[in-house]
C-alpha cells in the first residue's frame, strides 16, 4: 500500500469518529481555517449527500471549512451539524457580517443492515471526528466512515467482502501534491488496476464454506441474478492538492477523479450506488487542470485498493486480506493446477469406482423389498457423489460402473428371455450413465444457495434418473407392467432419503478432508 495520503496536502487533517460495535463512523477533512476551494461530481444514481449544489461552479460560494463523509444513511448527514459547531467554536466559517457560517458539504454511505440500523452517526460524532483531526498519516481500514464499509454486493450481503476507508498521495518534483481518500463500499468487486487482480467482491463458496475465487457481478446482472441490497452501496471520496486552481477547474478535477473509481471497481457508478467525489484545493503552486486530473485520478484507484487491503474482517465479512492468505497458501502454477485437478478427479473416480466395486461384490448395494423389482438399491450413490465433486464426466464413468454391475446382475432374468442382444444393455446399463450426470449438473445449478438442499436435491435428482429411465424403457419396451409403479414408489422414497443422508454426509467430509479444516458452511 502507499504510504501517502490525503494529509499530505499541506494545511488539511483528517479525523474519524468509530463505532465498532454499531457498525458505523464517519470521517470529518478540515480545510485551512480559510477554507479550500472545492467541487463536487456526483456519477451514483442513488447519492445522500449536504451542499453538494452550493458546489457547481456557477454559485457563490467558493471554499469550504470542511467535508464530512459519514455511515447510517440519510441519519448520517446529522453529523455535519456537529462539525459545524465546532467550526463555529473555533472561529471558521464564511463571514456574513453578523456571524460565521462553516460550510461543511457531506455525504453518505448506507451501512444500516451489517449490524445496528438504530445507531447512525449525529452532531456528536461529527464535532468528535473534528476534535480528533490531525496533520499526521491517515489511519486506513476498518475507521471512521469505514467502518461498516463493505463491496461486492452482486449476491447480497451474505456473500460480500469487508471494506474499508484508504487513502494515497503523490508528489512531483516541483513539490506539486495531489492526494486522495476513499471510503470503499461498493456494489461491484475491487481490483488493483496494475495487475487486474480481484480484491475484494461477491465470493463464490463451495460446499465446505471456503472462498474459491470471486464471481463476475456485470455476468450476473447479466443473467438476471441481481441488484440485490440495492441500497446498501456507495463509494465516497475526497481528492485534493496543493495547486492553485478556480471553482471551475477543481470541478473538472472531481470529475476526471472519478475515473479511478472506474479502474479499481466493476461495476461503477450505477444506480444503486451513490458515488460521489470532492475535490479541493488548498495551495498556491501553478498548475494545470488535466495535470491534477490525471493525478487524482491515479490517486483515487490507489486509495480504493489500500482501503480495501487495510480492511479487516468483521460482522463476518471476510477481508481481502484473509482471502489472499487463504490463497496464497495453496498457490500454484496454471500446469500445477491443471496437473491437480486432474489427478483430483482420477482420485476422486477411482474411489467412487472402488465403493461401487464393494458394494457390488459384497451385496451391500442393495437391499430385498417385498415388490417385483425384489431390490432397492445405493449403488447410484458413488455416481452422485463423484459428479457432486468433480462433475458430469467422472459422474458418468462411475455410472458406468453401476451399469455394468446391473447388467452382470440382472440380464439372466426372465423378463429378458427372446428379447434382442441389446435389450439389457438399453434397459440396465444406458440409463446408469446418466445419475451422475444429471445430479452433477443439478449441483451446479443450485450450489450458490444453501449447501444441504443444493446436495441434497442432487442426490434425489440422481436416484430418481435412475429409477425413472430404468422403469420406464421396462414399461416401454413391454417388459414391466404399468401397475408396477404404484408398488415401488415406497421404495423410490427411500432410496431418494438414503442418497441425500449419504451424499450430504461424504461431500462434507470429503471437502473438510481437503481443505484441511474442520469448519463447514453445511
Amino acid at each position: 500500500m502507499s504510504s501517502g495520503g490525503l494529509t499530505d496536502v499541506c494545511g488539511l487533517r483528517v479525523g474519524h469518529w468509530s463505532d465498532p460495535e454499531a457498525g458505523t463512523g464517519c470521517t470529518v477533512i478540515l480545510c485551512p481555517p480559510e477554507g479550500a476551494v472545492a467541487g463536487v461530481d456526483v456519477r451514483g444514481g442513488a447519492p445522500g449527500g449536504r451542499e453538494l449544489e452550493l458546489l457547481r461552479p456557477e454559485n457563490t460560494v467558493e471554499r469550504v471549512h470542511a467535508i464530512l463523509l459519514g455511515g447510517g444513511s440519510a441519519f448520517g448527514l446529522a453529523a455535519a451539524d456537529g462539525a459545524m459547531h465546532w467550526l463555529e467554536e473555533h472561529g471558521i466559517g464564511y463571514d456574513v457580517g453578523i456571524a460565521r457560517v462553516p460550510i461543511v458539504p457531506a455525504a453518505i454511505l448506507f451501512d444500516l443492515p451489517v449490524v445496528r440500523a438504530d445507531v447512525r452517526p449525529g452532531p456528536e460524532a461529527g464535532y468528535a471526528a473534528c476534535a480528533a483531526a490531525n496533520d499526521g498519516p491517515v489511519e486506513q481500514g476498518n475507521v471512521g466512515a469505514g467502518v461498516g464499509a463493505s463491496v461486492g454486493k452482486a449476491r447480497g450481503l451474505a456473500y460480500a467482502c469487508k471494506g474499508g476507508l484508504g487513502s494515497a498521495s503523490t508528489c512531483l518534483p516541483n513539490g506539486l501534491v495531489v492526494a486522495a481518500l476513499a471510503v470503499v463500499n461498493a456494489f461491484g468487486n475491487i481490483s488493483d488496476p496494475r495487475t487486474g487482480r480481484v480484491l475484494a467482491g461477491a465470493r463464490e463458496i463451495d460446499a465446505a464454506g471456503c472462498c474459491t475465487g470471486f464471481a463476475d457481478p456485470v455476468a450476473l446482472l447479466a443473467a438476471g441474478e441481481g441488484p440485490q441490497f440495492a441500497t446498501s452501496n456507495t463509494t465516497l471520496a475526497v481528492v485534493a492538492t496543493n495547486g492553485r486552481l478556480s471553482k471551475a477547474a477543481i470541478t473538472k478535477v472531481a470529475q476526471q477523479a472519478q475515473t479511478g473509481l472506474a479502474r479499481a471497481i466493476r461495476p461503477v457508478h450505477t444506480t444503486i450506488d451513490g458515488d460521489t467525489v470532492f475535490a479541493l484545493s488548498c495551495g498556491e503552486i501553478d498548475t494545470h487542470t488535466d495535470i491534477v486530473g490525471a493525478l487524482a485520478a491515479d490517486m483515487l484507484a490507489q486509495a480504493i485498493v489500500n482501503g480495501t487491503l487495510a480492511a479487516q474482517s468483521a460482522y463476518g465479512l471476510p477481508c481481502a486480506g484473509e482471502i489472499r492468505a487463504f490463497h496464497h497458501s495453496n498457490l500454484i502454477t496454471q500446469e500445477e493446477r491443471l496437473v491437480k485437478i486432474s489427478t483430483r478427479s482420477i482420485v476422486v473416480a477411482g474411489v467412487m469406482i472402488a465403493i461401487s466395486a464393494v458394494l457390488a461384490l459384497t451385496g451391500l448395494g442393495y437391499f430385498p423389498v417385498p415388490n417385483v423389482t425384489s431390490e432397492a438399491t445405493i449403488m447410484q450413490v458413488p455416481a452422485i457423489i463423484g459428479g457432486v465433486l468433480e462433475g458430469w464426466g467422472v459422474g458418468l464413468i462411475v455410472g458406468l460402473v453401476f451399469g455394468i454391475n446391473a447388467l452382470t446382475r440382472f440380464a439372466g432374468l426372465p423378463i429378458f428371455a427372446g428379447q434382442p442382444a441389446w435389450m439389457p444393455f438399453v434397459v440396465l446399463l444406458l440409463p446408469r450413465l446418466f445419475i451422475g450426470v444429471v445430479a452433477a449438473l443439478t449441483y451446479q445449478a443450485m450450489k450458490r444457495g444453501n449447501q444441504v438442499v443444493a446436495l441434497s436435491v442432487a442426490a434425489v435428482a440422481g436416484t430418481l434418473t435412475n429409477t425413472v429411465l430404468v422403469l420406464g424403457l421396462g414399461i416401454l419396451f413391454g417388459l414391466l407392467p404399468w401397475a408396477i409403479i404404484p408398488t415401488v414408489i415406497p421404495q423410490v422414497i427411500f432410496e431418494c432419503v438414503i442418497a441425500a443422508v449419504i451424499t450430504v454426509a461424504v461431500v462434507v467430509a470429503w471437502k473438510r478432508i481437503e481443505t484441511g479444516r474442520g469448519g463447514s458452511s453445511v
